[in-house]
């Protein structure tokens, strides 16, 4: 379930989780959800994105205005009965979207359909400026032991998602 809480500027706490949407197939049943509290509730759980595909592995920064940078990993498809984990993990993508405090917005895929598995994804922002790095392994090796591991990167420069850097590559666990 992955459960993270941050503290916002304002006091408020924003907290997200995976959840399980009983209601979708076996393989698409996990959503990223999030709820706010204001000092004296939490909202009601609602989800960050629910295009219908699983969600795995959020990772939340606080923005200076009160809002939330938030990062995934997302299914670019719906899995049908037939999927397996390779197949399902070279199917996940980078999902990047925004909190202002009251809605989402500027969501976008940071990878997208590009067979690889990204691992170990972090976020960091100030302002305008966004910046995420993540791990990828030849092999698709999501605990990195065989094949090598490249790390990536990928800016928001205050207008506009740049091209996908490589940082390093040919690295060993």
């Amino acid at each position: 379930c992955k459960p993270q809480i941050i503290t916002l500027g304002n006091g408020n706490l924003f907290m997200s989780y995976i959840d399980d949407v009983q209601t979708r197939s076996d393989q698409n049943r996990t959503i990223l959800m999030y709820t706010v509290f204001d000092g004296e509730s939490w909202s009601i759980p609602a989800p960050v994105l629910d295009d219908g595909t699983v969600d795995f592995e959020p990772i939340l920064y606080p923005d200076e205005n009160n809002g939330v940078h938030i990062l995934w990993q997302n299914g670019n498809k719906i899995f049908d009965d037939s999927v397996d984990l390779d197949y399902m993990e070279s199917n996940l993508d980078l999902h990047y979207i925004h909190w202002n405090g009251s809605s989402f917005e500027n969501s976008s895929p940071v990878t997208f359909e590009n067979q690889n598995f990204e691992v170990l994804h972090k976020i960091v922002a100030s302002e305008d400026y966004i910046s995420i790095v993540w791990a990828q392994n030849s092999e698709n090796d999501s605990l990195l032991l065989t094949g090598t591991n490249s790390i990536y990167r990928k800016q928001f420069n205050g207008s506009s998602w740049q091209d996908i850097e490589l940082i390093a590559s040919d690295l060993q666990f």
